[in-house]
């Protein structure tokens, strides 16, 4: 097998290390990326987006990520504790 050397006599070529963070880096973007969609299509929804202000009007949440993090939990909960039909 032949031995891959730089264009650039000063060029150095990547690491493993190197291309584990860009990896991680790519994955992190790809994340945000379904976040900021999954997020998107939920405020959409109208009987969403009035719930959540409701719910933040009431006091009981401080903001609307913490209405929906309690949510997320609580449909959590309620799934496991239910065993499957």
């Amino acid at each position: 097998m032949s031995i891959i050397t730089p264009h650039e006599s000063d060029a150095d070529l990547l690491t493993p290390e190197d291309v584990q963070k860009d990896v991680a880096a790519f994955t992190n973007v790809l994340l945000e990326k379904q976040i900021k969609n999954l997020v998107r299509d939920l405020m959409r929804r109208s009987d969403v987006f009035v719930a959540l202000q409701e719910l933040v009007a009431s006091g009981r949440f401080a903001n609307q990520a913490d209405a929906l993090a309690h949510a997320v939990r609580s449909l959590r909960y309620a799934t496991l504790a239910q065993p499957e039909a």
